[in-house]
């Protein structure tokens, strides 16, 4: 699990002391001017559970933008977990207890834990600096992806695999990376369907051949491009029998849709 750290700026003032080589000092008349104290950071935890995001790559609290969750966005805010007392625990101890929090509070929300989901969980968590704000004492739950492509609610969503129309960054062993289809991906998915119960994989490659020349506009044994079924490269989730068709390498962006390639 991802954790990111809350960075704020911090001035300081440093008060720099000289020697008087014995020389007297002039006298200084008093300054009367109010001390103003440093303000505490404000609170840092904007967004709500069920909010969904832009990027957290900068783990900065303040820059995670809140985004409409029936467009392309990046996570949800699935918990917002109170960390205790009034000292600094250190970023060990809170991004700990950021890694023993999310993954059940995830798994609650979600429907199904991140190893088996297509989503990750990451976290945004308060620096020291942050602490000064009671406010700001809080663990920022997330679920999503760092490419983006999300489109609607992660809240009981229990797929393994993607959806017709969103497309894929990278495929390690069993675990899809999501990214939005404007940026560089590697497979678009161009079709899908429930699995039939006992059906073959020539039955699932069937489907997609036939989905893959509407969608490009050419067969697939005269297209560059590989297609395949994600239900052959992955294996199957509980809860996510479907059959999933891709087309790929890409490794470009915008869609193959008509293609003809």
């Amino acid at each position: 699990m991802r954790v990111r750290a809350c960075l704020w700026a911090v001035a300081v003032v440093m008060v720099l002391t000289g020697c008087t080589g014995g020389l007297p000092i002039p006298f200084q008349p008093p300054d009367n001017t109010p001390i103003v104290a440093t303000p505490a950071p404000p609170p840092v935890v904007l967004l709500q559970v069920g909010d969904c995001t832009g990027q957290a790559d900068s783990g900065a609290y303040n820059e995670l933008q809140e985004a409409a969750c029936d467009r392309p966005h990046y996570y949800e805010v699935v918990a917002l977990l109170p960390l205790a007392g009034e000292d600094w625990p250190g970023f060990d101890a809170v991004s700990s207890a950021a890694e023993r929090g999310c993954p059940g509070v995830f798994t609650a929300y979600v429907g199904v834990p991140s190893g088996t989901s297509l989503y990750t969980t990451s976290a945004v968590v308060p620096t020291q600096a942050d602490w000064r704000s009671p406010d700001n004492r809080t663990i920022a739950c997330l679920a999503g992806t760092d490419g983006g492509g999300l489109v609607g609610s992660v809240r009981g969503d229990t797929r393994l695999l993607p959806s017709a129309g969103q497309c894929i960054g990278s495929i390690r062993g069993e675990k899809l990376s999501l990214i939005e289809c404007s940026r560089r991906h590697t497979y678009e998915v161009f079709a899908e369907r429930a699995l039939g119960t006992g059906e073959s994989n020539a039955g699932q490659d069937r489907f997609c051949r036939e989905r893959f020349a509407a969608f490009v506009g050419i067969p697939a044994r005269r297209s560059r491009y590989f297609m395949g079924e994600l239900g052959t490269m992955t294996s199957w989730s509980p809860s996510d029998k479907r059959v999933i068709c891709v087309a790929g390498p890409v490794d470009g962006i915008g869609t193959l849709k008509g293609s003809r390639t």
